[in-house]
């Protein structure tokens, strides 16, 4: 997406002659890119975070906490998936299509629909683990964090 960027403004600032549908190729790339990591993501909890309140939340209430996220998002994020679906069924039957390369947005849904779906099955995988206090937030675990890495730089 970055080359597709560079390539677009170099094509319209210097031989104005931009790619053609380079901001709806973005557009439907974007939420490509989101989703198909999202399930990993997830399952693994390794969501860019803020930890405001981490130095002085105690570790024994950590599983606790990750169980009552999980329990409120895995409705959250299946109703994202009802929702997508039914977007789907109606841009499908439509048929709504891109303005410049006639793409049907009805896949876009579906492949989001498919993977948040798969998220939130992932989180109800991981509710065990944090009942056992193995989950991967959980105090303990072997977290793999690219800020390990690179302590040695």
């Amino acid at each position: 997406m970055v080359l597709l960027t560079v390539a677009d403004v170099v094509g319209r600032e210097g031989f104005n002659s931009p790619v053609f549908a380079a901001v709806e190729i973005t557009t439907i790339l974007m939420p490509f890119l989101i989703f198909a990591v999202l399930p990993y993501v997830t399952y693994q909890e390794q969501h860019i975070t803020v930890d405001l309140i981490d130095l002085v939340y105690p570790d024994e209430a950590i599983n606790i906490r990750q169980i009552a996220i999980t329990i409120i998002l895995i409705p959250l994020l299946a109703g994202v998936t009802w929702q997508m679906i039914s977007l789907s069924f109606e841009w499908r039957d439509a048929p709504d299509l891109t303005e410049d390369l006639q793409f049907p947005k009805w896949y876009i849904a579906w492949f989001i629909a498919a993977l948040t779906g798969l998220t939130a099955l992932l989180m109800l995988l991981n509710l065990p683990r944090y009942f056992r206090g193995r989950g991967p937030l959980s105090p303990g675990a072997n977290r793999d964090s690219s800020a390990d890495h690179l302590e040695g730089l």
